[in-house]
């Protein structure tokens, strides 16, 4: 049975530099992603307290309107 795999040996020093290299990329692309969506979260947060506020508005005036009504 035959391996693909390369052995740690095959691999030069400008290999392992360009893996290294690659990895702190990602790293930091996905450091960014969560910022992101950490600023998202924030956003969507303060929009929806922002809805139930005019909902609690809305139904507030809509018992005063009952009242005065009746």
């Amino acid at each position: 049975m035959t391996e693909d795999k390369p052995e740690l040996a095959e691999f030069t020093a400008a290999d392992l530099s360009r893996a290294l290299k690659t990895l702190q990329e990602g790293e930091q692309t996905a450091d960014e992603i969560e910022r992101r969506l950490d600023m998202m979260e924030q956003r969507m947060a303060l929009l929806l307290e922002q809805v139930e506020q005019m909902q609690s508005n809305t139904e507030r005036i809509q018992t005063n309107q009952t009242k005065n009504d009746n």
